[in-house]
């Protein structure tokens, strides 16, 4: 009979502000600042500094590499670690699209201005181009050989401009899905960049060095490098090989056009323009935040001009163009105690003209500030240029109580578990497991462990320092401190009769407390008043031979029989009775330091952690080893057994949180608990929660929920998700789609500030989204199934069919009618339904299947079925457009069949043989090709649904009848033949009515 287990699933996690991994950014209104907090996307009320809301998953699979705030309210679109992009609405705390397009972290998104539009790079060194309402990928851009940095629209010419740590800046042409330009300029890393466009701009002469847009990029020198971008990057373009298709000109679309010299040393951080684009933010990984101010096109002009005859006048040359020098002053500089990790522009305000900025750092808080626009306090080198400006700022406010930071390395649980104490390097903290906020800090440096005293109103922390600290909870108040230890205090732990404790430090010595009262007079209040005051004394100090690394307490009340375990630094565990202090047992085996061991409700098991990996189960009474288990990927750093069970749980550098049966010697569980090391866990009293807490400073609270364990059913469950993780490259390696990152070349590196540029024409530039992943592998199997049912069903029906008719000529019309009494029965009993189809037909359970697929996924989805399911998918899409079913689906995934099959694949036999060699196959296309004309007509001109359509058609032609007359327009540029071929590549792609 097979034991079951009640699972143990993640429910909360605090402590976590934002994570050093990811950005912070503000809300449409700038009332609310959004920060990510592990997997989890945090809200936060800027006036009043509190969380709102949560959005987000708690699976711990994947952390938030980067936040984007979408043009459309309330919208956010998040890149993970994984590579996923997830759209969510912050107001309704919904999941309104998941796109998977990167292998690995995402590191960049950009919207365009409608939000139509996302734009993703990652650190697998491409860029994918999304379609939010189709929810499509339109393109794969390939050609950076390393992470992509940033990426921005240049929507007026339907282009995108990337960086990377390459040192390259490319601009693509989205309708082409291929590079223009390529700027190999930059010496190191591009770290940033923005976009934006100086006020005043009018159509001037090229000489002045005028532009509509200006780049401005950030690497990891101490140069911000800016760039114009010439009126119309398509004339340099359009130029067409024997093919017929456009290729990059002779020109190029990037012009260098000087740099500032930064005064503060560090790689950029990053780059931000403001709402205005006015103001552009800067800062370095060097707690330098500096704010410049953009200059306007006649101010440009004039100081172009001033730098020019300065230089005349000292007998110099200086460059007849706008600089960045020109066009650019330092308006203020701040300087925090600790380092950025991003920001994001508020409100302007413009009575005290002042502008908000959210700092985002990396010690898990956020700060508010209010910064001048102008720049009276800025001085100025020979040539009138800002060098160094302190400014006018004030900091509004600080998000900071609600987590600490740096790690957390001890937690308590109060004996009703209502309260955790956590302690870190600069704070203890005081958590309520109810409303899962921070009630009381406690000013206490470097703690290393922990333990709440009888009666929930009082902690000791064991410091690094060899302190003491007696503390009150309820107040936050320091009573007590004790110089106990002459080095560090590695372990604290209480006696289960409220009478003592002890503490064990790297001066191998274990001291014991005796837990009294005294009597304080309140002299502020009334001098007769008194109160009973905690206090701990020193009784007993027990000299070691080694460090003491880990102390505890058999949990019993009867003296005569309490023990203590001792962990020391050469890899043994000692036991002692605590009466006489006479030694009892030695527990040896492991090979390095025993860093946290648990003792049995029941006195009868001790579990030892160990920095070998290894978690060893000894007995109590002989210290005989029952088992050793090999039990993480890193060091066990602790363990807690269940109450009043032999359950176990540990942790380890891996973050991974594991749970043991110390009777069967198995695992039962495993969970990915942090993203990085995890210090330490307390198991409540009752069982019912487990609290772990690690690197990444969250206390992560483990509910135990219903959901039964089976050990053989778990099992497959991680070999499947195991294989899932391999999928997303074999699944595509299987189909010839997996991507080369080409090396870089030695010979096109650029050498001092020339402006050097290469037009990249590789073939593989650009390439399709759609990709092979463990999700739509497990939809394709969903798919397979339940063709095979429906077609099941099906010839069921067609056999019980055949038999009726054959029966039915065997029998007169008397007797037939007889039987069937006159139609109103069948003649015989119909076949049993399939109970999965839950009393669908076969056609409507295929259309549901189809319609529950995501659609991001289907088409991948639709990549990996075998060529026998696709011939019977597309005689299911024939009969769901003669029903006027899912219209708009069978098309578009007939188009996509009909295209996939043209081609085929590299490797692989042609699709087109295949669809010759099915007759069948052949003759239902004949059948499609008419009935889907006739359908999308149909839809068009009649019912509710085809004035949907009608109007989407409509709006298609609309927009179709403005870019023709923009092509007129510019037909001096593209000339009447490319003018109709881009009109007839804007028809292609923009008339298939969109998803709704």
């Amino acid at each position: 009979m097979q034991h079951s287990y009640q699972r143990y699933i993640l429910d909360s996690t605090l402590g976590v502000i934002t994570s050093p991994n990811s950005n912070v950014v503000f809300s449409h209104d700038a009332t609310l600042a959004i920060s990510g907090a592990l997997e989890e996307l945090s809200v936060w009320n800027i006036k009043l500094g509190t969380k709102v809301r949560v959005c987000g998953l708690r699976d711990g699979t994947a952390e938030i590499s980067k936040i984007c705030r979408s043009p459309k309210k309330n919208l956010i679109a998040v890149g993970y670690t994984d590579g996923t992009i997830r759209l969510w609405d912050i107001e309704k705390r919904e999941l309104k699209l998941k796109l998977k397009g990167h292998k690995k972290a995402v590191s960049c998104l950009a919207f365009n201005t409608e939000g139509n539009f996302l734009a993703s790079g990652s650190n697998d060194c491409t860029i994918v181009i999304w379609d939010l309402i189709s929810e499509n990928g339109i393109c794969r851009l390939k050609g950076h050989r390393d992470m992509v940095t940033s990426i921005t629209f240049l929507e007026e010419y339907n282009m995108l401009i990337s960086a990377s740590k390459d040192t390259l800046l490319k601009v693509w042409s989205i309708d082409g899905q291929y590079c223009i330009d390529t700027y190999i300029g930059h010496r190191t890393e591009i770290w940033s960049m923005v976009l934006f466009t100086q006020s005043g701009y009018k159509d001037k002469p090229d000489e002045e060095g005028l532009t509509k847009y200006n780049l401005l990029t950030g690497s990891s020198d101490q140069s911000l490098r800016l760039f114009s971008i010439y009126k119309d990057p398509r004339v340099f373009s359009t130029e067409a090989d024997e093919d017929g298709k456009e290729v990059g000109g002779s020109e190029h679309v990037l012009e260098y056009r000087g740099c500032v010299t930064v005064s503060q040393s560090g790689r950029t951080g990053q780059l931000l323009m403001d709402s205005t684009q006015s103001l552009v933010g800067y800062f370095n990984v060097n707690k330098v935040f500096m704010l410049y101010r953009v200059r306007s096109f006649a101010d440009s002009i004039k100081r172009m001009k001033r730098r020019i005859r300065r230089r005349k006048e000292k007998g110099g040359v200086a460059k007849a163009s706008v600089q960045c020098s020109d066009a650019m002053e330092l308006v203020s500089t701040v300087k925090t105690t600790h380092k950025l990790t991003s920001f994001d522009f508020g409100r302007q305000l413009k009575e005290s003209d002042e502008v908000e900025v959210l700092f985002g750092m990396n010690n898990n808080s956020m700060q508010l500030y209010r910064l001048s626009r102008n720049n009276s306090q800025a001085t100025k080198d020979e040539e009138g240029r800002s060098m160094e400006n302190t400014g006018s700022y004030e900091k509004v406010l600080s998000i900071a109580l609600a987590g600490h930071r740096s790690d957390v390395r001890a937690l308590a649980l109060t004996s009703t578990d209502d309260l955790i104490l956590s302690v870190g390097q600069k704070d203890a903290k005081v958590w309520s497991v109810r409303s899962l906020e921070c009630v009381r800090s406690i000013d206490v440096v470097n703690g290393l462990c922990c333990c709440i005293l009888p009666g929930d109103k009082h902690a000791v922390i064991g410091t690094k320092d060899g302190k003491l600290v007696l503390v009150d909870l309820n107040t936050g108040d320091v009573m007590q401190t004790v110089q106990a230890h002459k080095g560090s205090i590695w372990s604290v732990d209480v006696r289960q009769d409220s009478k003592g404790m002890m503490s064990g430090g790297a001066d191998h010595n274990i001291c014991f407390w005796e837990i009294s009262f005294w009597l304080s007079i309140l002299l502020t209040v009334d001098p007769t008043t008194k109160r009973r005051m905690l206090q701990i004394i020193a009784t007993r100090t027990l000299k070691m031979s080694h460090d003491i690394l880990c102390v505890k307490y058999s949990n019993t009340k009867d003296p005569s029989k309490l023990l203590v375990a001792v962990s020391l630094l050469d890899n043994t565990v000692k036991i002692f009775f605590e009466d006489t202090l006479r030694f009892f047992l030695s527990l040896y085996g492991h090979k390095l330091p025993v860093l946290s061991l648990s003792i049995s409700s029941d006195n009868k098991l001790i579990v030892t952690a160990s920095a070998d990996k290894n978690i060893k189960i000894w007995g109590l009474d002989f210290g005989d080893c029952h088992k050793s288990f090999f039990a993480h990927a890193d060091s066990v750093m602790s363990v807690g057994f269940v109450n009043n069970t032999h359950y176990v749980f540990s942790c380890g550098k891996d973050g991974v949180l594991k749970f043991w049966d110390a009777d069967r010697f198995e695992m039962i569980t495993q969970t990915n608990a942090h993203y990085g090391e995890a210090w330490c866990l307390v198991v409540s009293h009752l069982g019912d929660f487990v609290v772990t807490a690690g690197h990444d400073r969250a206390i992560r609270v483990f509910l135990r929920s219903n959901e039964p364990v089976i050990l053989e059913e778990e099992r497959e469950r991680e070999m499947d998700e195991q294989l899932d993780q391999t999928m997303d490259v074999d699944g595509e390696r299987a189909l010839g789609m997996e991507e080369e990152t080409a090396m870089p070349n030695e010979d096109k590196q650029a050498v001092g500030e020339a402006q050097a540029h290469e037009v990249t024409l590789d073939k593989d530039a650009s390439d399709k989204v759609s990709s092979v992943h463990s999700s739509s592998m497990r939809s394709a199997d969903y798919l397979i199934s339940t063709l095979e049912r429906a077609e099941n069903q099906r010839k069921k029906v067609k056999e019980w069919e055949e038999e009726c008719e054959y029966m039915k000529s065997l029998l007169t019309e008397e007797e037939y009618n007889q039987r069937t009494e006159n139609g109103a029965k069948p003649l015989m009993a119909p076949p049993e339904k399939d109970i999965m189809m839950m009393g669908m037909s076969p056609l409507e359970f295929v259309a549901t299947t189809i319609s529950n697929i995501p659609r991001p996924e289907f088409e991948s989805t639709l990549l990996v079925l075998p060529f026998e399911n696709v011939c019977q998918l597309v005689e299911y899409f024939k009969d769901m457009l003669e029903t006027n079913q899912q219209v708009e689906l069978c098309v578009r995934s007939l188009l996509f069949l009909l295209k996939l099959y043209e081609v085929g694949f590299e490797g692989t036999c042609n699709g087109q043989q295949q669809l010759e060699a099915s007759t069948q196959l052949r003759s239902t296309l004949v059948v499609l090709k008419s009935l889907m004309r006739e359908k999308l007509f149909e839809t068009r001109v009649s019912g509710w649904v085809g004035l949907k359509w009608k109007g989407y058609i409509g709006v298609n032609q609309a927009a179709l009848r403005l870019l023709k007359r923009k092509l007129d327009e510019k037909n001096e540029v593209f000339g009447e033949e490319k003018r109709s071929k881009i009109l007839c590549s804007f028809c292609f792609t923009k008339i298939v009515p969109i998803s709704f």
